[in-house]
């Protein structure tokens, strides 16, 4: 599998999304301990229905990044035997961790 370049590029852009969605949650995300963080804005009833800390966030990031590092572990175990399964994984990891950096812009753009 490391000679496959179509899964190594899945891979490596995952990591690269994923460490983009972090430095996006260092620099917008507010720095002061224990300060509210809006994490869902309802815009049609103009209110915040769901607060946390900048825990919550890195709390999700660290669950963004233990899926993918299961993903590249399980296509890795998988490669040899079920190549087209590996290559579903890759590509799942791909569209978690872009999901992810959507959701880091929107929680730092209403912050």
């Amino acid at each position: 599998m490391i000679k496959d370049r179509t899964i190594l590029i899945l891979f490596g852009a995952s990591l690269l999304l994923l460490v983009i969605s972090a430095v996006v949650g260092f620099t917008g995300l507010p720095q002061e301990a224990g300060g509210p963080l809006i994490i869902r804005f309802d815009t049609s009833g103009d209110q915040v229905t769901l607060l946390g800390g900048v825990g919550i966030f890195f709390g999700l990031l660290g669950v963004a990044a233990a899926i993918a590092a299961v993903n590249f572990v399980l296509a890795l175990e998988m490669y040899g035997k079920e190549r087209f399964l590996s290559y579903i994984l890759a590509s799942g990891t791909l569209i978690i961790t872009v999901v992810f950096l959507i959701v880091a812009y929107t929680i730092t753009a209403a912050n």
